[in-house]
């Protein structure tokens, strides 16, 4: 008899707490979202136990898209979510320059596609867009 195999996916804490005044949690496609962005965000020597650890893709953000840039990024999340990140099967990771109609301000917006091996709640792929503020601060949101 035949079983079936499903990813099992650790909650994810949020630095919130619930209705119920407990810490907040996300589960499933969310907490790997969530896990895949802190890493994307981090800059390499933020812990001290892990000083490769983190893709720090932010300070990318002002250097002109070419596809070396591209292809250097597409590998350096492809092994930062291997390294650090192993419960996610990763498929795919392709950066590209956002659409000039998605730039709000004209700040440099950033497309990372990560395409997953098996359907997780239906979910497929996580679009994350990096950009960057007027101020020089890196912000990004998550689409599933």
């Amino acid at each position: 008899m035949a079983t079936d195999k499903t990813t099992r996916v650790m909650p994810e804490m949020q630095m919130s707490i619930n209705s119920f005044r407990q810490s907040a949690y996300e589960t499933g496609v969310r907490a790997i979202a969530l896990r895949a962005q802190n890493l994307l965000l981090m800059e390499k020597g933020t812990y001290p136990d892990a000083m490769d650890m983190g893709v720090g893709i932010g300070m990318y953000l002002f250097e002109s898209i070419t596809e070396d840039l591209v292809i250097l990024l597409q590998s350096e999340i492809s092994g930062q979510l291997r390294e650090y990140l192993p419960d996610i099967l990763v498929d795919e990771v392709r950066v590209e320059r956002a659409e000039e109609e998605t730039i709000e301000r004209g700040n440099t917006v950033l497309n990372v596609v990560i395409t997953l091996q098996r359907a997780l709640e239906g979910v497929t792929s996580i679009l994350y867009q990096v950009f960057n503020e007027e101020d020089g601060t890196t912000h990004g949101e998550f689409f599933i």
